[in-house]
């Protein structure tokens, strides 16, 4: 079921493309116990490009890290950058703290989390190849005014185009949701089966009545994966709700 919104383009105008096409679909996507459902899981990631697991985190795990953010802004708010010599938000993500590991090491437990790490592991084909390239937190604040982020991807190889089969994926981004996501709270999107396109246009194009942009709603706890080469953004909500998310 897809809710075409007023913003639809079906014209595919290039010139707000990268804005999206509203083509928003109010269904919701399955979540994965990781544990439980993981072939399933699995199976889902490699039909999308995206999976959403449930209950990632613990309800302490939860309260240790929104303790971490309301000590960290606290004791340094410039490496948030907050305090006098505020610093302009990064690309318009709202507060970010990009490098937290090198002088927290209470984080450390994080890095391989047994609840998703065992599926990242598997979809970058096996623990031998996993690395990592970034852990940071981030925060939309309440009533933060931030601007519509275009759709794109990130970090993607060439290859992608042609290979058979896709998996395992070159790069992988999890998300953590620290606070609940629910509709009007900024919230991550992803255009599911777009990770094999050059650019949204051709998603748009080749997708044809698949093209969907998903919101991905759900509790503190919620861990999305996503193949770092699909579509996506960040929806801002009504812009008075905050959220906070870690990124790995």
């Amino acid at each position: 079921k897809v809710k075409l919104t007023q913003q639809e383009n079906v014209s595919g105008d290039k010139g707000s493309a990268a804005q999206g096409f509203g083509r928003i679909t109010s269904e919701v996507p399955p979540a994965f116990d990781p544990a439980e459902d993981s072939d399933a899981g699995y199976r889902f990631f490699a039909e999308n490009g995206f999976l959403v697991l449930s209950d990632c985190l613990d309800h302490s795990e939860i309260a240790h890290l929104n303790e971490f953010y309301q000590r960290s802004q606290a004791e340094r708010p410039a490496v948030w950058g907050l305090g006098d010599k505020r610093k302009p938000h990064h690309r318009g993500q709202g507060l970010i703290f990009s490098q937290p590991l090198l002088d927290h090491p209470e984080l450390d437990r994080y890095t391989q989390h047994p609840r998703s790490y065992r599926m990242v592991s598997r979809l970058l084909g096996g623990e031998d190849r996993v690395r990592f390239s970034e852990f940071n937190f981030r925060e939309t604040p309440a009533n933060a005014g931030i601007g519509a982020m275009n759709f794109h991807h990130d970090a993607a190889a060439a290859d992608r185009f042609e290979r058979d089969p896709y998996l395992p994926c070159d790069w992988l981004c999890a998300i953590h949701y620290l606070t609940d996501v629910t509709p009007g709270t900024p919230s991550f999107c992803v255009v599911p089966g777009s990770n094999t396109y050059r650019s949204l246009q051709e998603a748009f194009d080749g997708l044809g009545a698949d093209y969907q942009e998903v919101p991905i709603y759900g509790p503190a706890g919620t861990c999305v994966l996503y193949d770092t080469a699909i579509f996506h953004t960040r929806f801002d909500g009504d812009g008075k709700r905050s959220r906070r998310t870690w990124h790995q």
